[in-house]
């Protein structure tokens, strides 16, 4: 067994994170819940289990972290199962979770997020959903567009 809590991943975890082009709706939680928990449960690299776990935000955002201090490192292969799980993930929630050509802004923290391409998000106020980081300590999912690596 793998999975570990994501309050206990360290700072330098590694993190993988994706927004779908639609949210999930209620009722298809549990199945996302299902399908990452048995991904992560089942993480391994070289026959090694993998310590991962995941979180989801606004119904829209997955992230996915390893502790590559606590058992085995992810690899390419063990790094491209996850993709592939992601994918179906993906295709059952029929949106696409690989989308890096657009970025969900909200104008406040109670407004819908809406899709728009990057040049537009770099003029826009409000929020985004974060998908830069590739270690825990920088995981900041919803952030300010001003500030930020959008608009500095």
């Amino acid at each position: 067994m793998s999975m570990i809590n994501w309050e206990d991943v360290p700072p330098q975890g590694r993190l993988w994170i994706f927004t779908a082009s639609s949210p999930w709706q209620a009722d298809q939680m549990d199945m996302v819940d299902r399908q990452l928990s048995l991904l992560c449960h089942g993480w391994t690299a070289h026959g090694e289990s993998v310590a991962a776990s995941y979180t989801t935000v606004d119904h829209r955002l997955i992230a996915l972290t390893a502790d590559e201090s606590a058992l085995a490192n992810a690899s390419g292969c063990s790094i491209d199962n996850m993709m592939g799980q992601l994918q179906e993930l993906s295709q059952a929630l029929h949106t696409d979770l690989f989308d890096r050509m657009h970025v969900y802004i909200r104008p406040n923290q109670t407004a819908p997020w809406r899709r728009v391409g990057i040049k537009e998000a770099k003029t826009s106020e409000g929020q985004f959903l974060n998908t830069v980081g590739d270690h825990m300590a920088a995981f900041q999912p919803i952030t300010a567009i001003k500030g930020s690596w959008l608009r500095p």
